[in-house]
């Protein structure tokens, strides 16, 4: 299985929970799915593999990034956002300003 971290947000009350994006063995990537740890520990039938291998998530995104990692990665996340959000406001900016939705697809900021 192939692990990442993100926060699912509850809306209502602001709640932030970690989940994890997992990449199931033997299924696509289409059908990996954001899992709490709870959840993966709860139905782990062996009930240690997948309290071992979020471990070793946690333990390998801490030796690459260090030890405030979950705000590097949140950090990341942000810039991320806030770059592809302002591409695609330019994108619209543009195709509004000049009306010719064809032509601004060809220069656009998009690679």
């Amino acid at each position: 299985t192939t692990t990442h971290e993100g926060l699912r947000i509850n809306i209502n009350n602001q709640e932030k929970e970690v989940v994890l994006l997992i990449k199931w063995r033997g299924r696509s990537y289409v059908q990996c799915s954001w899992e709490r740890p709870c959840d993966l520990e709860k139905f782990d039938p062996t009930g240690n593999t997948a309290k071992g291998k979020i471990k070793r998530y946690y333990q390998s995104q801490h030796t690459a990034l260090g030890p405030n990692w979950r705000a590097v990665l949140e950090e990341r996340r942000s810039i991320a956002s806030s770059t592809t959000s302002h591409h695609h406001h330019h994108f619209v900016s543009n195709e509004a300003k000049d009306g010719n939705e064809k032509e601004n697809n060809s220069n656009s900021n998009f690679g």
